[in-house]
């Protein structure tokens, strides 16, 4: 797992950032080398400024679009209960900071 981090005062945490670090690490993990055969599924919170909002959606659609994967699934997660792995590691970085 990648955490993408940076202060505040060099940019904002809106779709347009979101997208482009979910381009660094799909490019980072070599999505972009070849076309893809299988399904890429991507788990999500809630949040509508970061991953529910539709600069987010229309990326993965254009990765559908593009042929980098024939199929994307975006799951969110039931509001209320996300606490994850991305979740743990954030508090990990909040108290060591």
């Amino acid at each position: 797992m990648k955490a993408y981090i940076w202060h505040e005062s060099e940019a904002k945490r809106g779709a347009n950032n979101i997208a482009s670090c979910l381009l660094k690490d799909y490019k980072s993990r070599g999505f972009f080398a070849e076309t893809q055969e299988g399904e890429l599924s991507v788990i999500a919170d809630n949040c509508g400024g970061q991953n529910k909002n539709e600069e987010v959606l229309r990326f993965h659609l254009w990765l559908v679009e593009a042929e980098i994967f024939p199929l994307v699934r975006i799951i969110f997660l039931v509001r209320g209960h996300t606490k994850n792995a991305c979740d743990r590691m954030f508090n990990l970085l909040k108290l060591e900071y």
